[in-house]
């Protein structure tokens, strides 16, 4: 039994009967005493619906200006003509979607930014629980667990889960707002006490999965992945009970630009996956690492390298030495321990921009 105010998730209560003819008994008996106290039974519009098996149907007539979209996720026009379709509907995304979009124009003058700004964020706290659905209760309710997450351009563009759960894993994939989503962050994944059946997968206690239970999902718009990179552990690597699954999850990310995967995986199979967008690769760097990153040839491709690793004497030797390391823009390590001076000597002689970053601050 679920209780509270309209439009909120409210609290829930379950009672158990010793049949079903009791439960039905129950639930006609509870409904009585309310309409008795002045109650209506009210239907829900089907437009407000959370529930992710009929979330696809609440947006069927939207589907044509979303299909625009992602087609040109990058033109800022399918965006526009469907926050106009949207005020016609008397829908206050529409107008959230059009303010967003003014933000983005460089020749807006900055006097009016903090207004507009204001009314960006208002929409946003009115709307944001109807606008997620069922992901409401883990971006929103879940207090200090909470998900962090941002819209652009009126969609779910980004989520920051410091510990993934599996649940959420399931209803994010299945969600039709996963196809807007442009940047996915996971620190870790839970640990299960228990075995837990989701759908058709169970899932054993005390097992690694890793990002196993986001599989399926439709992710192909993501721009920025980091997995098991997250600034606040940056060195909390995840395991997978079967890694060359997050190689191909990954490899259904044609528009990926940069990428962080602190994780045991097979690097050559993952440089040899068609992401002709990447720009920007964090992974584990030993000398091991870098003669394989050396015969992928993906050196040419990329603006950015960075290290997940400590660096060591020998790394430094093969990085000098690698082909297009000095063509870099930039090389990022993160260090548990301060790296040497001769080191970033050697480093910054090949011309390439060096950041290094103290995990342990």
């Amino acid at each position: 039994m679920r209780y509270g105010r309209i439009g909120h998730l409210g609290k829930a209560r379950e009672i158990r009967c010793d049949s079903a003819e009791d439960a039905k008994r129950s639930y006609q008996q509870r409904i009585r005493k309310k309409t008795r106290e002045g109650y209506a039974e009210r239907i829900p519009a089907k437009s407000n619906t959370a529930d992710n098996e009929n979330a696809w149907d609440a947006i069927a007539d939207h589907e044509p200006f979303l299909q625009a979209i992602l087609a040109s996720p990058d033109e800022p026009t399918p965006y526009a003509i469907y926050a106009d379709w949207l005020s016609e509907q008397q829908d206050p995304r529409g107008e959230f979607t059009r303010q967003q979009l003014a933000l983005e124009d460089p020749r807006l003058p900055l006097y009016k930014r903090p207004k507009l700004e204001k009314s960006v964020d208002l929409l946003r706290q009115r709307n944001a629980r109807r606008w997620l659905g069922d992901l409401a209760p883990w971006l929103i309710d879940g207090g200090k667990a909470a998900y962090p997450f941002r819209f652009d351009r009126g969609q779910l563009a980004a989520i920051v889960c410091e510990k993934l759960s599996y649940r959420f894993a399931h209803k994010l994939k299945e969600s039709p707002y996963c196809r807007f989503l442009t940047e996915l962050a996971i620190g870790s994944t839970e640990v299960l006490g228990d075995t837990i059946r989701i759908g058709d997968q169970e899932y054993q206690a005390a097992t690694d999965y890793g990002v196993e239970p986001l599989l399926g999902g439709d992710f192909g718009n993501l721009r920025q992945l980091h997995v098991g990179a997250l600034p606040a552990a940056s060195h909390a690597r995840l395991s997978f009970s079967n890694p060359a699954k997050l190689i191909q999850w990954i490899g259904t990310m044609p528009r990926l630009e940069r990428l962080w995967i602190h994780a045991d995986v097979d690097l050559g199979a993952l440089l040899r996956l068609p992401l002709t967008q990447l720009r920007e690769l964090h992974v584990r760097l030993d000398r091991a690492q870098i003669k394989v990153l050396s015969r992928s040839g993906r050196v040419q491709q990329l603006q950015v390298l960075g290290s997940l690793s400590l660096i060591t004497e020998e790394t430094v030797d093969a990085l000098v030495q690698l082909a297009g390391f000095d063509q870099l823009n930039e090389f990022i390590c993160q260090e548990v321990s301060e790296i040497t001076e001769p080191m970033m000597a050697r480093l910054e002689a090949t011309g390439i921009m060096l950041d290094v970053v103290d995990s342990s601050d």
